[in-house]
């Protein structure tokens, strides 16, 4: 997740595929990001060879908040508008304390919960972490107060009923040195199920 004050760098991210998005905030979904398209000679697309990309602007409340990007290395059309519509991004605003200050519907519909639920502050992302992932999430708040940033990194979450689900968290410090952040849980069925090579940067 790229939030929008943070600069592109094409080492990372195909800038022109993310500042489009960023300033038109329309979705670009690229089936085959080799073949000749407006992007196309986008340096990070020409080095790394993505094939198929999905870059989505994040907008609340007309603001543009961030930006999610997905890229497949491995085979092109796998972004199809089909494909892509049957993702479900769970994003929710968080502290370094473990409080979840906001949340989309499909983060709470993942875990069962409720806007009464986070308003109430009842939704503690601490309290939903089960026991034997707490050292990855150490790790990844360290890797945050480092860079700002924190790549992929699978989990699990409790629902409200006690049972638990399997997530693959992103998330991004809304500015250097901060305290507050957002993340991203995009459910991964539709590109497992292609065996792609997934990212989302930051």
């Amino acid at each position: 997740m790229l939030q929008r004050e943070a600069s592109v760098n094409a080492a990372v991210l195909p800038e022109s595929v993310v500042r489009y998005v960023m300033r038109t905030r329309n979705d670009v979904i690229l089936d085959d990001a080799t073949a000749e398209n407006p992007f196309s000679t986008d340096a990070y697309i020409v080095q790394h060879r993505a094939r198929s990309i999905v870059c989505l602007p994040l907008v609340n409340q007309s603001r543009l908040s961030g930006v999610i990007y997905l890229e497949n290395n491995l085979t092109s059309h796998v972004f199809t508008s089909g494909v892509s519509l049957t993702l479900i991004m769970g994003i929710f605003f968080w502290n370094m304390e473990g409080m979840i200050d906001d949340a989309n519907e499909a983060f709470l519909k993942i875990l069962q919960f409720d806007r009464e639920d986070v308003v109430s502050g009842r939704m503690r992302w601490i309290d939903l972490t089960p026991a034997e992932w707490r050292e990855h999430d150490e790790r990844a708040l360290a890797e945050l107060k480092a860079t700002g940033m924190v790549q992929p990194y699978e989990k699990e979450y409790y629902r409200k009923d006690g049972s638990r689900v399997p997530v693959l968290v992103a998330g991004a410090l809304f500015e250097e040195g901060g305290g507050e952040g957002s993340a991203a849980d995009p459910r991964r069925t539709a590109i497992c199920r292609q065996s792609s090579l997934m990212r989302i940067a930051s």
